[in-house]
């Protein structure tokens, strides 16, 4: 009889912790524009981010795609958000892939710091090569 209130508190805190991985993920999915730390111009950085783990970073000039649209994949898990892809990575070129850690997630703000750069699938950590540290800040606002 004393164990009916314990398994029913423990299977409600379980489903509380599952139920918000699925309201972080719900909070990204849709269209977020990268702030910058300069002055703003009319070329704009968003991130795509789609139900699952998919997401697209492309780069408009006055409403005309620049370049290539970039496709990774992500995971956010409490606190830890990850990018991954395939190719060479360059720690010192600023290049997104890795593990970040949520400051903020909101409906209208997510603000991301870079803790460590990816692992590939040798498992060595790419940014071990060289003396460069893992820090990148980046702040997105939803659109």
């Amino acid at each position: 009889m004393k164990k009916t209130p314990f398994i029913t508190f423990s299977l409600l805190l379980i489903a509380l912790l599952f139920s918000c991985r699925g309201s972080q993920q719900d909070k990204l999915v849709g269209d977020w524009e990268r702030i910058p730390f300069t002055e703003p111009t009319e070329v704009k950085n968003y991130w795509r981010f789609y139900s699952g783990d998919a997401i697209e970073i492309f780069t408009l000039d006055n409403d005309v795609l620049v370049g290539d649209t970039l496709k990774y994949t992500y995971s956010i898990d409490g606190k830890t958000f990850s990018i991954f892809g395939d190719g060479g990575y360059d720690a010192a070129a600023g290049d997104i892939r890795g593990k970040y850690w949520v400051d903020e997630l909101n409906d209208s703000y997510l603000k991301l710091t870079k803790t460590d750069h990816p692992v590939d699938p040798s498992g060595n950590n790419w940014g071990d090569s060289v003396e460069v540290y893992a820090y990148l800040r980046i702040e997105l606002a939803k659109r």
